[in-house]
């Protein structure tokens, strides 16, 4: 159809639904995030990496998460995580609100996060968060990037600098 305008109307973009999937979730699940800096571009979290990345792994010997993987970007970071059952939202607010308080960051108000579905699922995951910096053109060998850390998961032991993951252990909660 078209407007008053004589151009036609755009189509509406479908609204996918985004919260608690509408089945019972019972133990924990692993996760993909992405938490934004309340500004995007620049680089607010490069002066505070290595202390981001301490209270990520503050949060992981805690049992708050089990961390997968952790990867601070310069206005951004993405994690691969364990979460209690529906509860991402809750331990990432708290871990924000620490984070912003300690270290004078400022992050975005909400989180993208979806679960892993599968191993395939997971290592598509590790792939993108792990190039992150060689994608956004920042260095040109992901080993070149220091800010992330990443803790095997069946032992919950760090994983030193692996380039692809372990097998996803979708009970680790219980290290």
């Amino acid at each position: 159809e078209c407007g008053a305008m004589g151009h036609r109307a755009l189509p509406v973009r479908k609204k996918i639904p985004h919260g608690p999937p509408p089945f019972p979730v019972s133990g924990p699940v692993i996760q993909f995030v992405t938490i934004n800096a309340a500004e995007r571009g620049g680089d607010p979290f490069l002066a505070v990496a290595d202390r981001i990345l301490e209270s990520a792994r503050f949060y992981h010997e805690r049992g708050r998460w089990f961390l997968h993987l952790f990867l601070v970007m310069p206005d951004h970071l993405h994690m691969l995580a364990t979460f209690p059952a529906n509860g991402c939202m809750a331990v990432c607010g708290a871990w924000k609100r620490y984070v912003a308080r300690m270290f004078g960051v400022s992050f975005q108000t909400n989180l993208f996060d979806c679960r892993i579905r599968d191993s395939l699922d997971y290592a598509d995951k590790w792939a993108y968060i792990r190039d992150n910096p060689v994608r956004k053109g920042i260095v040109a060998d992901v080993d070149d990037w220091p800010w992330w850390i990443a803790f095997n998961p069946r032992t919950g032991s760090p994983s030193g600098r692996a380039r692809s993951p372990s097998a996803p252990h979708y009970g680790a909660m219980g290290h």
